[in-house]
């Protein structure tokens, strides 16, 4: 078993890489490597960080008709995030989880959330608003981004050719 996870090492794969005068235009990674701070990094270094995002794997993610994070819309500098069916949220608080990743929490007002005709697509919670937990603007944009990219087919990509068979 491995004591060091993955992401922990493209960072310096990466730098030994450019230490040697070869660092890679794309870095092709799995799943375990892609996390929105190595997004960034990747991107400053000049390198594409290519591989699959994890899934969103909560039940709004999950469930058709409901909101998950991604649909609601983030106005960065106002510090302000609308929901799908327009109510905006009352609290923006720049915070770090435990494993010391900096993130937004962002709540909306109860009793707003409690009077929305469209409560049962975004909470289950009888009593609670709805709260969502954001990277911070960079670390964001570049999830965002790579998530599209996950959807659709790259333009700038040539693909693999097939390899041929001898019969």
């Amino acid at each position: 078993m491995a004591t060091t996870q993955d992401v922990a090492l493209s960072a310096p794969v990466q730098e030994a890489l450019a230490a040697k005068g070869v660092p890679p235009r794309e870095h092709i990674v799995d799943e375990g490597y892609t996390e929105a701070a190595l997004l960034v990094t990747s991107q400053a270094r000049g390198i594409d960080l290519v591989g699959p995002l994890r899934a969103d794997t909560s039940w709004q993610a999950r469930t058709p008709g409901a909101f998950a994070a991604a649909q609601f819309a983030v106005d960065w500098e106002a510090q302000r995030v609308t929901c799908p069916n327009g109510r905006t949220s009352t609290k923006w608080l720049p915070t770090r989880e435990k494993d010391g990743t900096a993130v937004i929490r962002i709540e909306f007002a109860t009793a707003a959330c409690q009077a929305c005709p469209v409560r049962a697509r975004c909470t289950r919670s009888a009593t609670q608003a709805r709260q969502l937990t954001l990277h911070p603007p960079q670390e964001h944009q570049a999830l965002l981004a790579a998530r599209e990219r996950q959807r659709t087919p790259a333009s700038s990509s040539t693909p693999m050719s097939q390899p041929e068979l001898l019969v």
